[in-house]
């Protein structure tokens, strides 16, 4: 309760052994330190299997029925389900219209707070860089996703979201009483209301395609509008409560290192990811930001990205033991015997800072790490072939891999590009132009969180406000060469 899934970090620390088992009441929890078992593990998702953990959510954030759950408990099911999840975020021209919607909605947020700042331009805007980006990305991702009536758009929606994730774990404990939940369920309520409003109104016919997809599948399987509705909840916590603190991490660790900040702006111009065109009539310009060129021709900005996950991630992910399963490692030498009933744990701590893995200083920053790494000179950030197997496991663990994972990478690489190219930072309360990182935290977070507030003086760059700016696509169909199969 206190260590969250670091616990597991300083208990494998002190053992030899590859698994450690800890006893929960009438069941165990195994965990898993050792690397060389991960993919024997999962080969056995048929037994050691994520499903019913899916199953069990649902029941909690929707209320599905009894009809409504045991469909979780048929393969096609499942088969259908993931097909339709991978088809909504895959590179293509869906993915690339929400990626441009989506980045277009940063843009209007950017573009308000530059306004701030030319506005009075003696005078930096302070602002919260986590409240502010958390607000930027809960209005501009689900307006990408939800389209033009996106009940996000209400202010009590954003509030009532934040409200749910931060108390939804209440949820899972059947025995506690209404008043000890009592905040989930009402932030529950309200915008499971708003969903079915939504539907009603038939918002998602001009949603994204993953949106449309979904209703119709949860439609197809006979689910109630009022479930199929309330479905929303749980995807709003897969899209949202990772992508904000990824791009707060992302965004502190590029604008707080002064050459790296310089090193990012000058790749993304030279690169073309950001252009800048003149404008004969009013001398001002329009400057471009091209999505291909920045999912596929700037590795310093994504080794950045993806250092940040390495440090940040703190994601253990928890799978039912569904039969009696032995596992080998795959050169035979060891075996281990998993019994039906308990749970398997699989924390990504303990490999993201392995030194045999990432060096001597596996436990620092290095904005570099993913670029140094590649086996051969082409430049590039590494791919999931330049690593060991099962090294960066940031977005879950095969075969439950975010099929978010192109999208949201997207949408953080454009922040940080937005805002590098626009600002000049320094952070309150701290002396001599030196920045401070917070401290971080999350025992029960996927992503850790900051501990403290980040505020910053913003002050718009001269030669990079003077026009208009504009998001492009560039190239149909590319896909960023994440450091994970797929």
């Amino acid at each position: 309760m206190r260590d969250g899934s670091g616990y597991f970090d300083k208990v494998g620390a002190k053992l030899k052994s590859g698994v450690f088992t800890l006893p929960i009441f009438n069941f165990k929890i195994y965990v898993v330190m050792e690397r060389a078992l991960f993919a024997p593990i999962q080969r056995a998702a048929r037994t050691i299997s994520f499903n019913p953990l899916i199953k069990k959510a649902n029941k909690a954030f929707a209320k599905l029925s009894q009809k409504s759950l045991d469909q979780y408990d048929d393969d096609s099911f499942w088969h259908d389900f993931r097909k339709i999840s991978v088809q909504g975020m895959a590179p293509g021209a869906d993915l690339d219209r929400l990626n441009l919607e989506t980045v277009q909605g940063e843009l209007r947020h950017v573009q308000e707070l530059a306004a701030q700042s030319l506005s009075a331009p003696d005078e930096p805007v302070s602002i919260d860089l986590n409240e502010w980006i958390q607000h930027l990305l809960s209005q501009s991702a689900t307006t990408g996703l939800y389209g033009p009536m996106n009940p996000f758009k209400d202010p009590e929606h954003e509030k009532s979201f934040w409200d749910f994730y931060a108390n939804a774990t209440d949820l899972f404990v059947d025995f506690l009483p209404s008043f000890l939940v009592g905040k989930a369920r009402k932030a529950q309520a309200a915008n499971g209301a708003r969903y079915e409003a939504y539907l009603r109104s038939n918002g998602h016919e001009t949603a994204s395609a993953a949106i449309q997809l979904r209703t119709s599948f949860f439609t197809d399987r006979g689910l109630t509008p009022r479930e199929n509705a309330w479905m929303n909840l749980a995807y709003d916590v897969g899209i949202l409560a990772n992508f904000t603190p990824t791009a707060f991490w992302t965004v502190y660790n590029a604008i707080s290192r002064p050459e790296l900040l310089a090193a990012i702006r000058e790749e993304l111009v030279t690169k073309s990811a950001v252009s800048r065109s003149s404008n004969s009539d009013d001398g001002k310009g329009t400057y471009t930001l091209d999505l291909a060129r920045l999912r596929t021709a700037c590795p310093l900005l994504l080794s950045t990205f993806q250092e940040t996950q390495r440090l940040i991630t703190n994601h253990a992910p928890l799978r039912e033991i569904l039969t009696d399963t032995t596992i080998k490692t795959d050169d035979k030498k060891t075996s281990y015997l998993f019994k039906k009933g308990n749970y398997l744990k699989l924390p990504s701590m303990p490999i993201l800072h392995d030194q045999a893995i990432w060096g001597g200083d596996a436990d620092e920053f290095d904005p570099h790490r993913f670029l140094k790494m590649k086996k051969d000179d082409s430049g590039d950030a590494v791919t999931h072939a330049d690593l060991p197997p099962s090294a960066f496991p940031v977005w879950g663990v095969a075969p439950h891999i975010c099929p978010a994972r192109q999208y949201a990478s997207t949408g953080v690489l454009a922040l940080v590009a937005l805002l590098a190219m626009r600002f000049d930072f320094e952070q309150e309360g701290v002396e001599g132009g030196e920045w401070k990182a917070p401290e971080a935290k999350g025992a029960f977070a996927f992503v850790l969180l900051p501990a403290e507030t980040v505020k910053l003086r913003v002050k718009a760059r001269e030669g990079w406000n003077e026009g208009d700016w504009e998001v492009a696509v560039g190239e149909a169909g590319t896909r960023m060469r994440l450091a994970v199969p797929g």
